[in-house]
């Protein structure tokens, strides 16, 4: 089953929302462009694991602790995920 990107994308939306934050600044944070991060909050841009990671860490998504480094991932991490993509 492919991932539903329009989920994902309100998913981090909602976060952004939640903390307060424009897409500006998440995108300046990120080290990626504002039209980047738009099209990722429409589901128009498919956005790698790694991204999501670094989304997730920065927008501390309810449940988990610091991700440390992208290839090692502790358990609670997977509520990150699951709560970005609503599972």
């Amino acid at each position: 089953m492919a991932p539903d990107y329009s989920v994902i994308g309100k998913r981090i939306k909602e976060a952004r929302n939640n903390q307060n934050l424009t897409q500006e600044e998440l995108a300046d944070e990120l080290n990626i462009s504002v039209a980047f991060l738009s099209r990722v909050e429409t589901g128009k841009s498919h956005i790698n694991l790694k991204r999501l990671t670094q989304i997730a860490e920065f927008l501390k998504a309810e449940g988990c602790d610091e991700i440390q480094g992208f290839l090692y991932y502790r358990p609670m991490c997977q509520k990150d995920f699951e709560t970005l993509l609503h599972i």
